[in-house]
């Protein structure tokens, strides 16, 4: 899908994450870098796919030399390549269709 095609699919970010009393106050904060120091469970993992959906819809309107295909990049780290099926799991449950390409399980690419 083409960056036009994807900023023509006006995807509601609502629709894959909605955040808690909690988690508003991280969205709403302009820093750069945010160290959360939160209780299990609290939906750390969960507020940063939101701030990574954010950001991925936000970058698809910057214009980038055709050079950087595909014109995002991000990653996320895990401590062994098994500790990531459940990571794994739920990006694929949870990333809108419209903002996925093509998808390879087997290095686990989006």
């Amino acid at each position: 899908m083409t960056t036009e095609q994807l900023l023509e699919t006006n995807v509601n970010l609502a629709d894959y994450y909605s955040p808690h009393a909690g988690q508003r106050p991280i969205h709403q904060s302009v820093a750069q870098n945010k160290w959360l120091e939160m209780a299990r469970r609290f939906g750390k993992s969960r507020s940063a796919f939101g701030e990574f959906l954010k950001a991925y819809q936000d970058a698809m309107v910057i214009p980038v030399d055709n050079s950087m295909v595909p014109p995002f990049h991000a990653w996320i780290a895990v401590p062994s390549f098994p500790q990531s099926n459940q990571v794994w799991n739920e990006l694929m449950s949870l990333i809108p269709p419209a903002f996925v390409y093509r998808t390879n399980q087997d290095d686990r690419t989006i």
